[in-house]
């Protein structure tokens, strides 16, 4: 009888360090998202969400002209890591630096330089 009670405490104690473990893992993963760190330098980059999430689209700083985002329409987040001014839509131009992450929601081209 003694045996099978120090069985199960070492089967419960296995078990509850694999919760445990699943748990740590569980936590420790990476959850999937769009955030601001997806823009790299001398780029123009937008969200279709507020707060740099949802899809993405981004441009070159050498890609000058008007671009379509038709596939993150609208727009509610840029960030315009050039030096350039940008035209967002009908909204209106924002100076190179800028980042919005809650506005619009925007439609039609991104052009610049401006």
């Amino acid at each position: 009888m003694h045996t099978v009670l120090v069985a199960r405490k070492a089967l419960v104690g296995a078990l509850v360090a694999l919760a445990v473990l699943a748990g740590a893992l569980f936590i420790a993963a990476s959850k999937a998202s769009a955030s601001r760190s997806q823009c790299s330098e001398n780029t123009v980059c937008v969200w279709e969400q507020p707060n740099y999430e949802g899809r993405f689209s981004w441009w070159p700083e050498e890609n000058w002209g008007c671009h379509t985002h038709v596939t993150n329409t609208p727009i509610r987040s840029t960030w315009n890591r050039t030096f350039w001014g940008v035209r967002y839509g009908g909204f209106g131009v924002f100076g190179g630096g800028s980042a919005i992450s809650n506005f619009g929601p925007v439609y039609g081209e991104i052009c610049w330089p401006e």
